[in-house]
């Protein structure tokens, strides 16, 4: 606790009150509740992702347009208004991380999908091959204990992957051919949304280098 009750009165510890953030909260324009830090904190990494799930998570499964590169601009200009600089080059390293294993987890997925092009193709045939199909579920599941296991091992992309594997878990059925293709379905919606993050972080990154190399010059001038 920052605030203590000793001597009969509260008294701040200023060393833990560096730590305490206190927020107002408001009604954003598309009616999403969000929050205005009022004390100004250094660059947060979890506040980034805050805004980037939002731009996710408000696209549904509609892909970005590929070719805007004002995502990354728009993100940084909303929260650089609630919190200093300082810690923005910590930042920018962390995202950079993130991005390389936001890449391979897109290509993961796409590599689920195309596993399961081929178990639909084969299971809608007069006389599916059980033998081939049973391989290519093989093939799957540790691709599927991957992606569960990045949720674990990076935080940052638990939430999507959380509600994927509970989503995962409603498919119910003895008929292959329609558990294939709702898998299918929803390894489509994951993975569009893991692109649309990809670019997001990409965008966002592309961005916030452009202002760290501007401040090294500036230092370095």
């Amino acid at each position: 606790m920052a605030m203590t009750g000793k001597n009969g009165g509260n008294n701040v510890d200023p060393g833990k009150m560096k730590q305490v953030q206190v927020y107002r909260s408001y009604f954003k324009d598309d009616g999403y509740l969000d929050f205005i830090p009022l004390i100004k904190r250094p660059f947060d990494v979890n506040a980034l992702y805050r805004l980037i799930y939002r731009h996710v998570m408000n696209l549904d499964v509609k892909k970005i347009n590929r070719t805007s590169e004002l995502i990354g601009e728009g993100i940084f200009n909303e929260i650089s208004g609630f919190y200093s600089a300082e810690n923005l080059s910590h930042c920018l390293e962390v995202l950079q991380k993130d991005l390389v294993v936001l890449d391979e987890f897109v290509n993961l997925i796409r590599a689920v999908i195309n596993n399961l092009h081929l178990i639909v193709d084969e299971v809608r045939k007069d006389s599916p091959d059980i033998y081939k199909i049973k391989e290519l579920w093989q093939k799957i599941e540790p691709m599927e204990n991957e992606i569960e296991m990045t949720g674990h091992t990076h935080p940052c992309f638990r939430p999507l992957t959380l509600l994927f594997m509970y989503s995962k878990e409603t498919l119910e059925g003895n008929d292959l051919q329609v558990l294939s293709e709702k898998s299918l379905d929803k390894y489509g919606d994951l993975l569009i949304k893991f692109e649309n993050m990809q670019l997001i972080v990409l965008r966002l990154t592309e961005y916030m280098n452009n202002i760290v190399k501007d401040e090294n010059i500036a230092i370095m001038s």
